[in-house]
């Protein structure tokens, strides 16, 4: 933005000396020394950028630094959670003859597509990218679900439902606990822990479930 100069009038009056200090006065008062400026004048702070020397790192007023990197590896690990709770849970309704299995695997897919579709929105937002698969090694354990049946499969599946959630709630739990954590990301570990433990909690007894069949049987 051009600064409006003053323009200086009746210099033929003025005399010579007289011109050459309201020259010099008008030029000072048109153009302040930035350095000069008090402090509490409302003059803006200087937003920090990335730095060089701290690759993955962004400023961040609220929490100081946000780790990029470890971000992107949180929001890597709940995606593909969340895939994989959802591929296993439509399998589970295909397959399984138990009531409780297939209405816990109906809130799977409930519970999971909503956290996924959160996620993905905060990651777009913040300009990480979203896995749109599970990862290598939970295919792998979802085929070998997949070549269950009959009671086998109920069992298989609610102790990997116990497995699993135990191992995803303690990644949410320590990227809610972490100050580079980028804050909504954190913010939606923190929220969705409580639904986690509650999975947790139905899959705990899903397997009791399980082993009274097999005692019983």
């Amino acid at each position: 933005m051009n600064r409006a100069r003053p323009w200086i009038t009746g210099a033929a009056a003025l005399g010579i000396a007289a011109l050459g200090c309201g020259a010099v006065s008008a030029q000072n008062a048109a153009e302040p020394n930035p350095s000069a400026v008090p402090a509490g004048t409302g003059v803006p702070a200087t937003v920090a950028e990335p730095s060089a020397a701290t690759p993955g790192t962004v400023g961040n007023q609220r929490s100081g630094r946000v780790d990029r990197a470890a971000t992107q590896r949180f929001i890597n690990q709940a995606a593909e959670a969340d895939l994989a709770e959802i591929a296993g849970a439509h399998y589970a309704i295909g397959h399984s003859q138990i009531p409780e299995v297939k209405a816990f695997a109906q809130k799977m897919i409930a519970d999971h597509t909503m956290a996924n579709d959160q996620l993905t929105m905060i990651a777009m937002r913040h300009g990480y990218g979203i896995p749109r698969a599970p990862s290598q090694e939970d295919e792998a354990s979802l085929r070998r679900l997949e070549q269950t049946r009959g009671q086998r499969f109920n069992t298989d599946y609610s102790q990997a439902e116990q497995s699993d959630h135990r191992e995803v709630i303690s990644q949410f739990r320590r990227a809610a606990q972490d100050p580079g954590i980028e804050p909504q990301v954190r913010q939606f570990a923190q929220q969705t822990l409580p639904i986690l433990q509650d999975h947790l909690h139905m899959a705990n007894q899903l397997v009791a479930a399980a082993r009274g069949t097999h005692k019983a049987g």
